[in-house]
């Protein structure tokens, strides 16, 4: 745990906010690493100690020239039977200990995914976990669209397919994984606290650090919404009644144009203050 923390010690992203937490409730001593390098969605390669460390997933340390013991591969196996992900460390090319990783639902996303689904909208797991681990978030989340062990470059590839279908994409991410597919989404939302990588991707930014506030989002554009389509219709409506005034009614031009003027001026001023207020 001291070696994967050290080595997870300059990441933001929740594996290794959650070994971090592990470590301290442990008690071990941490320690900085040197020759730090990650390997996008795969892992990380670090020198501790004059010896080579790699953490990571089990593709990553066999990308490495690692081989996975017979026993070690059987209990990663089990794991991932149970839903559970592992992250394997490995000292001078040899597997030295595996963290398990259990996926662990924020609870406000049962909530945030029902306010979806109430306006007829579907939701997809994107994820570079194991298949049993995603698919069983995904039965637990009731979410019948998943994919699993997806690379971060593919994440923005499945947004770009569901595109193609005619969908328009909402894409929630918080990692630097997910900052490809940020940026190809119509909509993209990250929360603080997220990679600054993710941030700087995101359209939205949720400050509270979770996803409660999805519900208050669509308030917000529904309203947005209704306000723009009154100010259209105002700005159409109003020059059509100002210029009836003065040719079927014999209204005089002064007077039809300051009528115009004082509407223009109240129906914006309505759509501001209605966007400033939940701003």
């Amino acid at each position: 745990m001291a070696v994967a923390a050290a080595m997870e010690s300059r990441q933001s992203h929740p594996i290794a906010r959650a070994i971090h937490q592990a470590a301290e409730g442990l008690e071990v001593p941490l320690f900085d690493s040197d020759e730090l390098t990650y390997r996008l969605g795969r892992g990380i390669r670090a020198r501790l100690s004059s010896k080579n460390t790699l953490l990571g997933s089990r593709r990553f340390l066999i990308d490495e020239g690692v081989e996975i013991p017979p026993h070690c591969a059987e209990a990663i196996e089990q794991c991932e039977r149970r839903g559970h992900s592992l992250v394997l460390l490995a000292i001078d090319g040899n597997v030295a200990g595996a963290i398990q990783i259990r996926t662990v639902v924020r609870p406000e996303v049962v909530d945030a995914i029902r306010c979806l689904r109430d306006r007829k909208l579907s939701v997809v797991i994107i994820s570079g976990d194991k298949s049993e681990p995603t698919r069983e978030l995904a039965e637990q989340l009731s979410i019948d669209e998943y994919f699993s062990e997806v690379l971060p470059e593919e994440k923005g590839a499945i947004v770009e397919d569901l595109q193609k279908l005619g969908r328009k994409v909402c894409f929630v991410g918080d990692g630097v994984n997910d900052s490809i597919a940020l940026r190809k989404a119509e909509v993209s939302i990250s929360l603080a606290g997220a990679s600054s990588v993710a941030i700087d991707a995101a359209d939205i930014i949720f400050m509270e650090g979770d996803l409660s506030r999805i519900p208050d989002l669509f308030s917000v554009t529904d309203q947005l919404s209704r306000t723009s389509k009154t100010c259209i219709t105002i700005s159409v409506v109003s020059p059509l009644i100002t210029a009836g005034g003065v040719f079927f009614l014999h209204v005089g031009v002064i007077s039809s144009t300051l009528v115009h003027m004082i509407v223009l001026a109240g129906g914006p001023h309505t759509c501001n203050s209605m966007i400033f207020t939940h701003r």
